[in-house]
């Protein structure tokens, strides 16, 4: 990912945080599957455009950001993950 599309990525997040703070428990789980959701479609296509598997924001695996799942042994040690 380039700087400019990181830039990029980041204000788009930021603008899509906007306003969650009012949003009470059940819509705000809501909101975030709906991100995650996207953000799932946007690494979809940003690896099928070229982009390297390994900078992925979310996990292709477990469909869940890819900082939750990091440590997972299928990830960390994926000959011995069962």
């Amino acid at each position: 990912m380039t700087e400019a599309e990181y830039d990029q990525h980041k204000a788009e997040l930021e603008q899509m945080n906007a306003g969650y703070e009012a949003l009470d428990q059940a819509e705000y789980a809501a909101y975030m599957h709906e991100l995650l959701a996207k953000a799932i479609e946007e690494d979809n296509r940003r690896e099928a455009a070229g982009m390297h598997g390994d900078d992925r924001r979310t996990c292709w695996t477990h469909q869940c950001w890819a900082d939750e799942c990091a440590e997972h042994p299928l990830h960390t040690h994926p000959l011995s993950a069962n």
